[in-house]
């Protein structure tokens, strides 16, 4: 088991920003990300340290925001539960609200 205090985390984060340019981009995602960062001690009495390390990647998403894709993460499925032949209804959702 391993102590609390030495455990490190990652937390991917997928931020949205307007630019003209590759470089202002990067700049706003780097005033973003170190706008996120903090230091605090936990309920157990822990010292943590929130860190923003890097930009994994830049993608230009257009102009048109409505129903643009930010993030994808493709997963293989697990069993034989779902076949081509499975009805799916996303109607039926019931989606976690993060905000």
């Amino acid at each position: 088991m391993s102590d609390a205090a030495d455990d490190k985390m990652q937390d991917d984060c997928v931020f949205l920003v307007r630019a003209h340019s590759f470089e202002d981009a990067f700049r706003k995602f780097l005033t973003v990300g170190r706008s996120k960062e903090t230091s605090y001690r936990n309920e157990e009495g822990h010292d943590i340290k929130v860190l923003h390390a890097e930009i994994l990647t830049m993608d230009r998403i257009g102009q048109d925001l409505d129903g643009a894709e930010a993030h994808s993460d493709l997963q293989e499925i697990e069993g034989p539960e779902i076949t081509f032949e499975t009805p799916i209804d996303p109607a039926r959702s019931r989606p976690d609200l993060t905000m």
